[in-house]
């Protein structure tokens, strides 16, 4: 089996499509971190939002009752052959929702929420995050988007406003000493009725920080990599867009600014 199929589920969804799991509150788990029972209702009639080739599958239609609250949520499951067999780069559920946490304290825009839901065994590990479509008010566009079976071609309407924003997320990687390893970190969400785009770090799987056991590049090394990876996230989102296109410039000129300084 090559690693872009997907695996077999392990175990039958229960009929009532409710698991009764066990949600991470604080994001992984450790000593001292609580676990919180929660009916976890998955809706049969919706699908597939989005994949990736080495990870899995994000699934919307997924409901977590807290308390007297009922809250609106994606579900990635991780049912790749490629990360299920841990092939994929050591990557974990703990190291990601850490990557995740770890970004949203600098500042970076991420998804709001990401929990880690402790499945029991013989189940695809899961993590439950917010929804950045918004129910289908707005489109994701990562740099894979392309290659889908039926790409959608859209359009935003502030290409330049989008660049601006990498400009300074670009900076802001560099001064906090965060290294992006892959394109497929950076998403583009788009509003579907005012057109605009936005960047959210939205694959936080391939992200380090300076104080990573295996953090060690100088500081001309992660700008490089910083640079090079968000150029081909640009190059290949833009594929999925006519019109007014992302605009990488700010960014080139921030790098150039950079070097002279």
């Amino acid at each position: 089996m090559s690693y872009i199929e997907y695996m077999p589920e392990l175990i039958e969804l229960p009929e009532d499509g409710i698991f009764r799991d066990s949600l991470v509150t604080k994001g992984t788990v450790g000593p001292g971190e609580d676990t919180l029972l929660v009916e976890i209702s998955r809706d049969p009639h919706t699908g597939v939002i989005g994949s990736g080739i080495s990870e899995g599958e994000v699934r919307n239609g997924v409901k977590i009752k807290l308390k007297r609250r009922i809250l609106d949520f994606v579900e990635k499951v991780f049912n790749r052959d490629y990360f299920v067999n841990k092939k994929f780069e050591g990557i974990t559920l703990k190291k990601i929702v850490e990557n995740h946490s770890k970004l949203k304290r600098l500042g970076f825009p991420v998804v709001n929420t990401m929990r880690m839901v402790d499945t029991p065994p013989g189940y695809y590990e899961r993590i439950i995050m917010t929804d950045l479509t918004e129910g289908g008010k707005k489109m994701v566009l990562s740099s894979a988007s392309y290659l889908d079976d039926e790409p959608q071609i859209e359009n935003i309407s502030n290409g330049n406003e989008v660049g601006i924003q990498l400009s300074e997320i670009y900076q802001k990687l560099n001064q906090e000493g965060v290294q992006i390893c892959h394109h497929d970190v950076f998403f583009l969400v788009i509003d579907k009725e005012t057109r605009k785009g936005e960047i959210v770090l939205g694959d936080v799987s391939r992200v380090i920080f300076s104080d990573d056991p295996e953090f060690s590049p100088r500081d001309d090394e992660i700008e490089a990599n910083n640079y090079e990876n968000m150029k081909d996230f640009v190059d290949l989102v833009n594929r999925s867009l006519t019109g007014r296109v992302v605009d990488f410039s700010p960014v080139r000129e921030r790098m150039m600014a950079n070097i002279k300084t």
